[in-house]
């Protein structure tokens, strides 16, 4: 083989590999388009029939400080460890859950998004503890109503 031949075939080779390239990004940004929005929904309707949003936001609202708002009734919760940021608004009804500065949960109708990762991982030893919060306190007012 001359060295004339082995540059025209590398770079007929180079041209073709190129264009396939170009070609499975082209088909990866399709399937991307077509199926993430599947993927975001099925997130999102697994966790509300699992029940995991009413458990993070019963974690804000046990566990976390009330912010005090006077241009809204209804109470906002915020509750935080370490990068994860869980935000609950009582009045508007929207569950809001940061890690660090990425939005992996919130449940306005305009978003509907539920992202699970690492970040549950954080949450999962205070959901327990923020039911048995929420149910003492029921169980207290349910004993105190008798009186």
């Amino acid at each position: 083989m001359d060295n004339e031949f082995k540059y025209l075939f590398w770079t007929e080779l180079h041209k073709l590999l190129t264009a396939l390239g170009r070609w499975v990004a082209a088909k990866q940004q399709q399937a991307a388009q077509a199926y993430l929005p599947e993927v975001k929904n099925v997130w999102y309707e697994q966790a509300i029939t699992s029940g995991i949003l009413h458990d993070i936001a019963t974690v804000a609202r046990e566990l976390g400080e009330e912010q005090t708002v006077t241009s809204k009734r209804g109470a906002q919760y915020t509750w935080q460890i370490d990068e994860v940021t869980v935000a609950v608004d009582d009045q508007e009804g929207y569950l809001t859950v940061y890690a660090g500065e990425l939005l992996v949960c919130s449940t306005q109708p305009t978003i509907r998004l539920f992202i699970p990762g690492h970040w549950l991982h954080r949450l999962a030893p205070y959901m327990e503890r923020a039911q048995l919060h929420e149910q003492a306190w029921l169980a207290l007012q349910h004993q105190w109503s008798y009186i």
